[in-house]
Order: structure tokens, then C-alpha cells, then sequence
């Protein structure tokens, strides 16, 4: 089955800001590269829980959180770097609804942050892609 148009990554600690950050981040201006395998949730809820650290993950848990909307959709320029994984099948926490997608992929930003204020914090949305 090929991945979904969308998957959703939650990070707790995160601000608007992720240009240049730490592991994640940082190759340019507007796109970024993830060097590790990316847990990607078919639920934007799932997300949301993740990026506010209410999942158990998140060393301390901080009020701010992003949310990456990540657009799968496959053109005939999307580089094999936007390959994923169902891991449904094997998940101890079907909830989830989790995909792996593989390392070492580049990403762009589709647009700059949008903000929620949630009654447990603040998320910042970035909808981005694989980068052609």
C-alpha cells in the first residue's frame, strides 16, 4: 500500500522557529534534513499529543510543540527519499496509525508556521514536502 497523501510528526520542544536547528534542521532557507527515520502518524491528533509531550517521550515535557504536515502526495519529481513504511501491522500502539519514513530525506517548507494555542500549549504547524 503506498503511504497516505499526508503524514503528521509531533516534536515536544519545538518552537516556530526551526530553521538551522539542531539534528533535524538546518540544510537552507526553506527546506530542511531529517538524518534519522521519521515517525509519521496518520492522525493529526496523534501529532498534536506527540508535539505537547503527552506521550511519554519527551524527556521534559515543554508547553510548545511542532506539528509537521508532511504532503506525500508522489510527482514524477519526488525523490525516493519520500519512501515510507506501514508500520500498523506491528505497532504495539495501533492509535498511532505510524509510518516510517526513510532517512537522509530532504524536506521544504510549503509555508511559513501557522499557531495554535491549545489549552495545554502552543503548537506551531509547518506544512512542508519531500524536496524535488
Amino acid at each position: 500500500e503506498p503511504p497516505p497523501h499526508r503524514l503528521y510528526h509531533g516534536l515536544n520542544g519545538v518552537s516556530g522557529d526551526v530553521k538551522g536547528k539542531g539534528d533535524y534542521y538546518g540544510d537552507g532557507i526553506d527546506h530542511f534534513r531529517y538524518d534519522n527515520l521519521i515517525s509519521g502518524s496518520m492522525s493529526l491528533e496523534m501529532a498534536k499529543l506527540f508535539a505537547l509531550g503527552m506521550m511519554g517521550t519527551a524527556a521534559e515535557q515543554q508547553n510548545t510543540g511542532a506539528v509537521f504536515h508532511i504532503h506525500m502526495d508522489r510527482g514524477p519529481t519526488v525523490l525516493a527519499t519520500a519512501a515510507a513504511a506501514d508500520m500498523r501491522w506491528i505497532s504495539k500502539f495501533p492509535d498511532e496509525q505510524e509510518w516510517l519514513i526513510l532517512p537522509f530525506g530532504a524536506f521544504e517548507f510549503l509555508a511559513g508556521p501557522q499557531v495554535e494555542i491549545t489549552p495545554t500549549g502552543t503548537l506551531f504547524h509547518h506544512r512542508c514536502r519531500p524536496h524535488r
